[in-house]
């Protein structure tokens, strides 16, 4: 299989999962935003890369996530480990 297979079959098996996926940059960023994020957010793709993640994140919450995120890019871990989180968020109606 060569890169552009593989890209197509990762790209396929992130828009077709029922999870959100969204990948920011070290900037926090969207660079990838899928149809089950567009579902739970209520933005669409084009609406959501290119954003910062303060798109999602409620403002009280603002400050604290982006002290962890800096941290976990400096580390590269986070203290959460693989768990699964649940955490507040902000959608296109508020």
């Amino acid at each position: 299989m060569n890169e552009t297979d593989k890209d197509t079959l990762c790209r396929s098996i992130v828009e077709t999962v029922g999870d959100a996926v969204i990948f920011a940059d070290r900037d926090g960023i969207i660079r990838l935003w899928n149809r089950a994020a567009e579902g739970i957010f209520g933005y669409t793709e084009e609406e959501a890369i290119g954003q910062s993640l303060d798109l999602i994140i409620p403002e009280r919450q603002r400050e604290l996530h982006w002290k962890g995120y800096g941290k976990a890019m400096l580390n590269g871990v986070t203290k959460y480990g693989s768990e699964t989180l649940s955490v507040p968020a902000v959608t296109k109606e508020g």
